[in-house]
């Protein structure tokens, strides 16, 4: 949300705290701060949110306590997230397979190897996901990296069925 919140003419920067129920904005100087701050609570109603001012001691509490991260913080902090659930779902895939400590062994390093990759080479892109559908084109890359990497472990059903349960999951 703070990428769409940074686009409103006047927004300086934009945060999100931790649970992403509140934002906090930063408006230039010599911007209209209602003007700014009704575009903004239209954009926010778009998304079917309520928006409300915070102002006096509830807004320095806000300030003091929330940690606020901006839309690149963000996308880091997901990213990071969709690594480690994705790993997960290929460990607990393997062991379901019942492949043997050193397969899954193999199998998981290849994936991180993988993805580790794949995120340092698109990482501009990945300062552009807005949503869970933009990480799609990732996840297909992904899975023809893990695919080609993993001919040796898995059977082309087995890696049929691992991409199944990671787009289950993700």
């Amino acid at each position: 949300m703070p990428a769409q919140l940074d686009k409103v003419k006047g927004v300086e920067k934009s945060y999100a705290n931790r649970s992403g129920k509140l934002f906090r904005v930063t408006v230039s100087p010599l911007e209209d701060v209602d003007r700014v701050a009704k575009e903004l609570g239209e954009v926010l109603s778009t998304r079917t949110r309520s928006p409300t001012r915070v102002i006096g001691q509830e807004l320095q509490r806000a300030l003091q306590t929330e940690e606020w991260r901006d839309a690149e913080r963000i996308i880091e902090l997901s990213a990071i997230e969709h690594r480690t659930l994705t790993i997960r779902t290929i460990t607990a895939f393997a062991e379901e397979e019942r492949l043997n400590d050193a397969q899954i062994g193999r199998l998981v390093k290849c994936a991180e190897e993988e993805w580790d990759h794949l995120a340092n080479e698109i990482s501009t892109e990945l300062r552009k996901v807005r949503t869970k559908r933009n990480w799609q084109p990732i996840y297909d890359r992904f899975d023809a990296a893990l695919r080609k990497r993993t001919k040796p472990i898995l059977a082309d059903e087995q890696m049929d069925r691992l991409m199944k349960s990671l787009q289950s999951k993700l």
